[in-house]
C-alpha cells in the first residue's frame, strides 16, 4: 500500500547519501522552474552589481540584457 497508493518512498538512497537526501518519490522526476520578477526601479538599483559580476564572469550577454532594459525605461 505504501509504495503504490500512499506515496511513501520504496527506493532509499545508498552509500551514506540518506544523510542528505530522502527516498525516491515522484518529486524526484519533476522538473522545477524558478521565476523571478523585478520592477524597473529594482533593476536600476541592482544594475551596477549585475554589470560588475557579468564582466568578472565574462558573460557579456548578461550585461547587455541589463543595459538594454535600462535603455527602455
Amino acid at each position: 500500500m505504501a509504495n503504490f497508493v500512499i506515496g511513501c518512498p520504496a527506493a532509499l538512497p545508498t552509500g551514506g547519501y540518506a544523510k542528505v537526501s530522502s527516498g525516491v518519490t515522484a518529486d524526484a522526476f519533476r522538473k522545477r522552474t524558478a521565476v523571478a520578477k523585478s520592477t524597473p526601479e529594482a533593476l536600476k538599483r541592482m544594475s551596477d552589481t549585475v554589470i560588475a559580476l557579468s564582466r568578472h564572469e565574462g558573460f557579456p550577454a548578461h550585461e547587455f540584457a541589463v543595459t538594454r532594459r535600462l535603455e527602455k525605461h
